[in-house]
């Protein structure tokens, strides 16, 4: 089995992830470090345990509504590929704080997209000549917008539709009950405007926008010869041609809810559903303090550890006295 192929058990990752970051963190920081983070990181399973454990007694649990994210490993311009240890972690927390909210987590990957109808056509007609130059703007195949892409298909060719969102969003907020009826009618929804962080829509919303994404990105990289294109990109230029195409809300916070260090501000969330914990907003957390890095310095190594730490403090200081997806 593939490493990427090995994704598909979730319950997997998260138990590899509990045992082995933190003995994999000893060798790479110091002790009192590596101790912290193990506390903070392994507290996502609490008093349930594993998700192996968890996932034992599903039979007897609630049904459970499905949340996607999409992950493959992205190329380098040089050819090599991309760090895999911190994916691991990420899709590891990913994986255990949406299961821990009621949700059925499950990643997709490059295997799920090939499955689409015109993944060769999308494949050929948003990359580069092979012989062109790869720069870390341009989309080449198996680079990180290429892939930002794919997710579209994969979505698109599982054919049931449902949620979706990046692996660095993570429930804060969100009901596993609004996971079993699609908001809006079904009619696609972008929960943080035009950036896909938390998206939601039926089977054929999803194959809709798919194909308006990638026709898009056709246009822009194969026809218009744009460099940087993205996605994100894509959605907003769909807007500015119709802003009708699909509904666009803001129930995403962007960065960390803090009013200071380890004192979450809880009316800050307040109609929120989940928190983006993008690369950009964690170091401008860092940088101004409201966050601290286990390592003193921003990393992207660090984004599973502060998640965590972000949704234990956001559970005792917010949710105290409530019966949260219970």
């Amino acid at each position: 089995m593939t490493r990427t192929k090995a994704f598909r058990s979730e319950a997997s990752i998260y138990s590899k992830y509990t045992t082995s970051f933190c003995n994999n963190a000893i060798n790479s920081m110091h002790l009192f470090r590596s101790l912290l983070i193990c506390s903070l990181v392994c507290h996502v399973s609490g008093e349930k345990n594993h998700l192996r454990t968890l996932q034992s007694t599903s039979s007897s649990e609630r049904k459970r509504p499905v949340i996607y994210t999409f992950f493959e490993l992205k190329e380098l311009p040089n050819g090599q590929k991309h760090e895999m240890d911190v994916h691991e972690k990420m899709l590891a927390v990913w994986t255990a704080l949406w299961y821990e909210a009621g949700w059925d987590p499950k990643i997709l990957t490059l295997d799920d997209a090939r499955k689409h109808p015109d993944f060769e056509k999308y494949r050929d007609g948003i990359t580069v000549n092979e012989t062109a130059v790869r720069t870390p703007y341009t989309v080449f195949e198996n680079s990180y917008d290429y892939m930002c892409f794919m997710r579209w298909l994969a979505m698109a060719s599982h054919g049931e539709g449902g949620w979706m969102s990046d692996y660095d969003t993570f429930p804060m907020g969100i009901s596993y009950l609004d996971g079993f009826s699609m908001p809006n009618g079904g009619v696609f929804t972008g929960y943080e405007r035009h950036v896909p962080s938390l998206l939601s829509g039926s089977a054929h919303e999803w194959d809709r926008m798919s194909r308006m994404v990638l026709d898009m990105a056709v246009q822009k990289v194969r026809d218009e010869k744009r460099e940087l294109y993205s996605d994100m990109y894509a959605l907003y230029d769909i807007i500015q041609n119709n802003e009708h195409e699909f509904i666009r809300d803001m129930k995403v916070y962007m960065g960390y809810p803090y009013k200071e260090k380890h004192i979450v501000d809880c009316n800050a969330l307040k109609n929120v559903m989940v928190v983006h914990l993008s690369h950009m907003r964690t170091h401008m957390a860092v940088d101004k303090g409201i966050v601290e890095s286990p390592i003193g310095e921003y990393d992207e190594s660090i984004r599973p550890y502060l998640a965590t730490s972000l949704n234990k403090e956001w559970k005792e200081q917010c949710l105290k006295g409530t019966s949260f997806n219970n």
